[in-house]
């Protein structure tokens, strides 16, 4: 198995201080950022190319997958943060326990790897939580609070688990069986709202892209019984 041993994680990118016209302190600013995702693209990217180049060569066309369908990409590209400082602090806390406790050898079976694993799953979630709670409405100057507001935090999941993990645990990882879980009950009560919606059609897209990875896939399963494989050890 190709081991991808450390964490990369989106940069946050410092862009400008914005004022926000409801605070009553009007001196009080918080720095506005955006996610940058172009150093953990890269990284991933080189590591399909070398294991194509290494053990599958005559399949180094094969497409490398890292972005969400459209148009939740090119959403979540666009999305700034009005992060405060007891917010960013928490941020970089959790990510570097993540960094550490997802690099940790450990010599135990699947099983008991996983659960030693958990810990780490959970410093993500917190940390893009964290950004998620905190998106910027340029029009409003103020936080933004749009009915798919609570997609951010899976989408951004989505897209980090992309490549970092084994292609069934991505959207574990991301909680995207708490969204479908969500939908069933709104159904089960005659409750389906706004909110539902959202999360159904985030959820038709995610369901859409994951076929174009098992037919993916399916292309080095065929013709392919030599080399390590394409996804990580199982984390």
């Amino acid at each position: 198995m190709l081991m991808r041993k450390n964490l990369v994680f989106p940069r946050l990118k410092n862009l400008r201080e914005e004022k926000f016209k409801s605070w009553s302190d009007r001196n009080k600013t918080t720095d506005i950022y955006s996610l940058d995702w172009d150093s953990k693209d890269e990284h991933h990217k080189r590591n399909h190319e070398k294991w194509l180049k290494s053990y599958h060569p005559d399949k180094e066309n094969i497409p490398f997958l890292y972005e969400l369908p459209e148009p939740y990409e090119s959403w979540i590209q666009s999305l700034e943060f009005a992060i405060p400082r007891n917010y960013l602090d928490e941020i970089r806390r959790t990510t570097g326990y993540a960094i550490i406790e997802w690099g940790m050898e450990r010599g135990f079976d699947t099983s008991i790897r996983e659960m030693c694993l958990k810990p780490a799953i959970s410093y993500v979630a917190v940390a893009f939580k964290l950004i998620a709670d905190c998106p910027y409405d340029k029009e409003k100057n103020y936080f933004y609070r749009g009915n798919d507001k609570f997609i951010i935090k899976h989408a951004l999941l989505y897209r980090f688990w992309l490549n970092q993990t084994g292609g069934g645990l991505v959207r574990y990882h991301a909680e995207l069986d708490k969204l479908e879980r969500s939908i069933a009950f709104s159904k089960e009560r005659n409750r389906w709202d706004d909110h539902d919606r959202e999360a159904q059609k985030f959820l038709n897209k995610i369901n859409k892209f994951e076929k174009i990875w098992e037919k993916r896939y399916d292309i080095f399963q065929k013709d392919c019984s030599i080399g390590p494989s394409i996804e990580p050890e199982e984390k």
